[in-house]
């Protein structure tokens, strides 16, 4: 109960933060949006809990795992639907609607209206991972249900291959690396759906900081370029060489290049993936999609390397200089962990 408080409370944080912005028409539709969206996903979580509680007689998760385990919803049906499908299927799309993922995805690239300090945070390394850290708590009891994991496994197949492609085709800065947070997310869905609980929380974890590290940096170069265009920036590398390394050290991370941690993180999850493609033909599409986003990460985040510190420079870009000590220092703490 006190999860789904916390949970609530993250998602008012989020509309407010999305909002701050409020002159801009842009920014109020988007709040709205955001807290809609996710708001059918929290139903879902809400029905969850109650049926928990309506039969385990508790809301405290030690209570419900022993109960579970006990057998507590043996024999009981909603209808010819085992009772315990009916509740993972209901805390998995509440997870989904809280990570952004297919079909609920749609409020995530619109939250890039919220200052990008927040993004980095809620939008990038907390609010988002929340639905993946459900899933983790939740996921001695979610793997009874063979059913569910395959359908988490498809969700966050789904989700991870056609967020990288529309990444690769996005011009604002920040949605490009929203798209890629979801495509990162859908890494985590599959990870828990294939039975890899590790994988899933050390991609959480290596992720968070990449991402966080991607969005300041982004907006540094959003800061003296005054657009999100990626195509009205260019040439930065010599006049923001922090900046410039610091985003080329977490894009590496991110395309999981060894001796960084999301070669570590994202090698367990396609390790997994490899496995179960090998073992079940029939699931053939979940290694495809899962191998072919490797490719797409790599194209989309380079892509945004390119455009913003190597492409043609805006004249009036001509006078810039790197981002505050501030700015900068924030950024190298995250880098510590890359």
């Amino acid at each position: 109960l006190s999860l789904f408080m916390s949970w609530e409370l993250m998602g008012l944080c989020s509309y407010l933060l999305i909002g701050f912005y409020y002159e801009k028409p842009q920014a109020a539709t988007a709040s709205l949006k955001s807290f809609i969206v996710t708001r059918v996903g929290d139903v879902f979580l809400l029905f969850g809990i109650l049926i928990l509680y309506s039969t385990v007689h508790s809301f405290n998760f030690k209570d419900i795992y022993e109960a579970i385990a006990k057998g507590a919803f043996q024999g009981l049906t909603w209808g010819e639907i085992p009772l315990l499908t009916v509740v993972s299927f209901c805390i998995f799309f509440g997870a989904v609607g809280k990570s952004a993922q297919f079909p609920l995805h749609v409020w995530l690239p619109d939250a890039m209206h919220a200052p990008t300090p927040v993004s980095a945070l809620l939008h990038a390394a907390t609010m988002v991972a929340a639905g993946v850290y459900l899933l983790l708590r939740c996921f001695s009891f979610l793997t009874i249900e063979e059913n569910i994991l395959i359908f988490m496994s498809y969700m966050g197949a789904i989700t991870l291959f056609f967020s990288a492609l529309l990444a690769l085709v996005q011009t604002d800065i920040k949605k490009i690396l929203a798209y890629s947070t979801m495509s990162q997310l859908g890494y985590m869905f599959l990870s828990l759906g294939l039975g890899n609980y590790t994988g899933a929380v050390l991609h959480l974890f290596s992720h968070a900081f990449l991402k966080a590290i991607l969005f300041l940096t982004a907006g540094n170069v959003i800061h003296v370029a005054g657009s999100r265009d990626i195509y009205k920036m260019g040439g930065l590398y010599k006049k923001m060489p922090f900046t410039f390394v610091l985003s080329l050290l977490a894009a590496l991370s991110l395309c999981g290049l060894p001796l960084f941690s999301g070669f570590v993180s994202k090698g367990k999850i396609l390790l997994s993936s490899f496995e179960f493609g090998l073992n079940n033909n029939q699931h053939l599409l979940i290694l495809l999609f899962s191998f072919i986003t490797v490719l797409l990460t790599t194209l989309y985040i380079f892509r945004l390397i390119f455009v913003v510190f190597f492409g043609k420079q805006n004249e009036s870009l001509s006078q810039v200089k790197e981002a505050s000590k501030k700015q900068c220092f924030a950024v190298l703490i995250l880098a510590v962990f890359l």
